[in-house]
């Protein structure tokens, strides 16, 4: 069992920001979380176990904020958060299980900080792993219901503190559990708690990224530690020395920014112009950043793969409701884990978000 004290959740508010590829939330939330934990509590550790020490019939669940990050930037969601998970342990009791821990469900500096916080408020450890390596903009563009873990029972809370559980007559039905909770979430304001995807120690291991916090707390710690000048280098020499695929695709500053909010997601793109040619590239977003292309309006990557726009000044990885006009970025690609390429569903579950940006292409992988 490891502990988390300050300096390691900060690293996991710049790790999962970075792995977030511009959804799950922003670093600001992130570190207004924990400004709530050491506020509360000045000397607050969070336990935080391996997935291999998890015993028979334990069970963990996330905790999330879903939504519009642009509607809700700001907000954390800690009362919904409580919520949810209250309303989570009393609907898995009601199944003949108990819940011992909490992992993270994405990557973000909201969504993966906000099941911390939980884990902190409840005293329940905190797993190793996360759902997704990354941030995901449906329930079903996720790693679970790909290796057959059901999300129903689906449990969601407002802020004013209604709690819904959701069981649908297919619980591995996620598509159905995304128009529901996108529903209330829209009911709701545009922002909402929800937990899905209750986990025991065979389905976690087979349906999460395991070892991916502790993979935050180092990336999170290159970005803390490097300059605008070697935070790239820095970046490529950890990913590649873990055999896991690194681009750097552009250099620029970001020159306009389109963003439409509405039906609990943002959609829109970022244009940014290459540093030293002037060419025109373009990052497409729902929530999350989908694909790139070039000046020759070429596609030059897409998901599952992570595209990070990272602010060179700040030497931090950014979400959608952070970047702004004038900003000197780099976009990064790169691979997910190797769970999102098991199966060819890995990238088929995205064609629907994907035509919805306007791309039905084939998946585009520049480190292959």
């Amino acid at each position: 069992m490891k502990k988390l004290g300050r300096r390691e959740l900060e690293n996991i508010t710049y790790g999962a920001t970075f792995f977030g590829a511009g959804g799950g939330g922003c670093e600001l939330e992130g570190l207004g979380t924990i400004d709530l934990i050491f506020k509360e509590d000045p000397n607050a550790e969070v336990a935080m176990i391996d997935v291999e020490e998890i015993q028979e019939k334990e069970v963990a669940a996330t905790i999330l904020a879903m939504g519009s990050p642009a509607a809700t930037k700001g907000k954390l969601f800690e009362v919904e958060g409580v919520k949810v998970a209250e309303g989570t342990r009393n609907a898995l009791k009601a199944d003949g299980k108990e819940l011992k821990y909490i992992y993270s469900g994405e990557m973000g500096g909201g969504n993966t900080l906000l099941p911390i916080y939980v884990a902190f408020k409840l005293g329940m450890p905190l797993v190793d792993t996360d759902g997704q390596g990354r941030a995901v903009p449906e329930l079903n563009t996720s790693l679970q219901p790909l290796h057959k873990v059901p999300t129903s029972p689906v449990i969601l809370a407002s802020e004013s503190g209604d709690t819904i559980v959701v069981r649908l007559e297919d619980a591995f039905d996620s598509q159905q559990c995304e128009k529901v909770a996108r529903a209330l979430c829209v009911i709701y304001g545009q922002g909402i708690g929800i937990s899905m995807w209750s986990m025991d120690k065979e389905q976690l291991m087979r349906g999460s990224v395991t070892g991916q916090m502790t993979r935050a707390v180092e990336t999170g710690e290159i970005l803390r530690t490097s300059g605008k000048d070697d935070v790239v280098e820095n970046l490529e020499r950890y990913f590649k020395g873990r055999d896991i695929g690194f681009k750097e695709l552009v250099r620029g500053e970001i020159t306009d920014i389109q963003m439409d909010a509405a039906g609990g997601f943002d959609n829109g793109t970022t244009k940014i112009r290459k540093q030293g040619t002037g060419e025109e590239y373009k990052v497409f977003f729902q929530n999350e950043n989908l694909f790139v292309k070039n000046g020759e309006d070429e596609v030059m990557a897409t998901v599952p793969g992570l595209i990070i726009v990272l602010n060179r000044d700040t030497q931090k990885g950014l979400s959608n409701t952070e970047t702004g006009i004038g900003m000197n970025v780099s976009v990064l690609y790169i691979e997910a884990d190797r769970r999102w390429y098991d199966i060819p569903d890995g990238y088929t579950c995205w064609k629907g978000v994907l035509e919805t940006a306007n791309y039905t292409g084939d998946e585009v992988n520049p480190c292959k």
